[in-house]
């Protein structure tokens, strides 16, 4: 899918459609944004809700390249639930895959690792792993509870 032609920065009235679940004293001239076409029309967008000592917590939006039809991503998890807020992202447009890094504390050796690909109407779950006790190891080393079969 191509990038070309994104926005630079979120729309206003982006940071109000996430509500309480972001930090109002964020200045936008602290971060990047995250803006990635995952089909024609839709844009993810990526806002910085939080910053902790060694987190950083997102909220996404959906919306189309002039901010509207703007409506909290839906991002699932295993049980059936779904969130719009992630922790420490990344986003690969080629694969139109969202991870993320949620670390237990500092040195990264518990905690939990997702992926979720674009499907061409909604993130998918692909990968999980997760690490409950803090044990010293790497997350290369952690228990891969989820992965899904390519098509």
């Amino acid at each position: 899918m191509s990038q070309a032609n994104l926005p630079e920065k979120l729309w206003p009235g982006m940071r109000a459609k996430l509500g309480e679940d972001c930090d109002a004293s964020l200045s936008a001239e602290d971060y990047d944004p995250i803006i990635a076409r995952l089909s024609p029309g839709v844009i993810l967008y990526g806002e910085l809700c939080y910053r902790g000592a060694y987190n950083e917590i997102y909220g996404f939006l959906l919306a189309d390249e002039r901010g509207g039809y703007m409506r909290l991503a839906q991002i699932p998890n295993l049980d059936g639930s779904a969130t719009h807020l992630l922790m420490n992202v990344g986003f690969d447009p080629e694969t139109q895959t969202l991870s993320n890094f949620e670390k237990g504390r500092g040195i990264a050796d518990c905690g939990g690792v997702y992926a979720w690909v674009w499907d061409g109407k909604a993130f998918q779950i692909s990968d999980q792993l997760e690490m409950p006790a803090c044990r010293g190891l790497g997350a290369e080393e952690w228990p891969q509870l989820f992965r899904s079969r390519p098509k």
